[in-house]
């Protein structure tokens, strides 16, 4: 390949506009993709700004270059170029060419921008897992502040020159990576609130603040399992003072629902299932015909309603270090100690 583009065939030069996007921004921390559609059947190769030589480059589908040893970069086999890990440094003008077999070109020059000190509006997370608010500051940050809706005085975590403080660090609910990001270990219905993030950035006289808006989101983890002839719940995760839930068996067949305090259908009434205050569905006693399809139907305090579904299967491990329970038939076996 030419190291430079002035010894290639210029009489031939395309310059295809909707090749390459011509400006693309993405996320301090992140990967990003500048995407390019080329049909090249000989080379592609990317350029720093005026560079002479090219830093990667993609030739009869394989990959090489200083920018691809290094793992800093890499190239799709449509020519896109992929930045593994977005920096400053990256935030420039990068040019490209592709060449066909007979070395007409196609050269294509992209404008790359870093986005930084930057969070989201709105973030949501599933009840019961780790969630993250995702931001991303200038690296050379002097001190990240959280606050949540209990107090706007008493910081919930802060990270300062890399050390960690706040109520919500020291009781281990709450967690800040050093891009600034906040962490929430569990979800509960609880986190779901306005935060407030403040960044006091080195060499600027004047703040950053940004305003989140964190969701909660109702779910039922779709399989769950109990042991034969033992108690079983099929735990589903909705905000309280929803209006009414329905429990169903497969082929929608009626079983048990919740509306308000009173409890009825037939589930209930053969005293084979019951429902908790929460919404979750209670096998008084598993047996192998529980083994089966649920669907269960919440409608919110607005009245809108949601469906879920879970399969329910029997175990057939054994648990426990002293008793060991075993099989779909209910057998207990005793370990004797010694």
């Amino acid at each position: 390949m030419p190291s430079d583009e002035r010894k290639i065939n210029r009489s031939n030069l395309r310059a295809i506009n909707d090749m390459c996007s011509n400006h693309v921004n993405d996320y301090y921390g992140e990967e990003a993709i500048i995407d390019c559609c080329f049909q090249s059947d000989y080379g592609v190769y990317w350029y720093k700004e005026t560079d002479e030589e090219p830093f990667i480059r993609l030739e009869s589908g394989v990959k090489s270059g200083r920018g691809y040893d290094s793992n800093e970069y890499d190239v799709l086999q449509n020519g896109s170029l992929v930045i593994k890990n977005v920096q400053l440094k990256h935030e420039r003008e990068y040019k490209v060419i592709s060449l066909d077999s007979e070395l007409r070109d196609q050269i294509f020059r992209v404008t790359f921008s870093v986005v930084e000190n930057y969070c989201p509006s709105q973030v949501s997370g599933l009840y019961g897992e780790e969630g993250m608010i995702s931001c991303y500051f200038r690296p050379n940050f002097q001190t990240i502040i959280w606050f949540d809706e209990t107090s706007t005085r008493d910081p919930l975590i802060r990270l300062e020159h890399s050390t960690k403080s706040g109520r919500g660090y020291d009781s281990g609910k709450y967690d800040v990576l050093q891009n600034g990001s906040l962490v929430i270990k569990t979800i509960e219905f609880r986190n779901e609130q306005e935060y407030i993030t403040v960044a006091v950035i080195f060499g600027f006289t004047n703040i950053t603040e940004f305003s989140i808006v964190f969701f909660v989101i109702e779910h039922c983890p779709t399989q769950q399992s109990g042991f034969s002839g033992e108690k079983g719940n099929i735990i589903c995760h909705f905000k309280p003072n929803f209006n009414k839930v329905s429990w169903y068996l497969e082929q929608d067949k009626p079983l048990i629902q919740l509306e308000g305090s009173n409890i009825s259908g037939p589930g209930y009434e053969n005293e084979k299932y019951s429902v908790t205050q929460n919404g979750s569905l209670v096998i008084r006693r598993v047996t192998e015909e529980n083994e089966a399809h649920y669907r269960v139907i919440l409608i919110d305090a607005n009245n809108i309603s949601t469906a879920h579904r879970v399969e329910f299967k029997l175990e057939t491990g054994c648990w426990g270090s002293q008793y060991g329970y075993c099989g779909k038939k209910g057998i207990i076996k005793l370990r004797a100690r010694l």
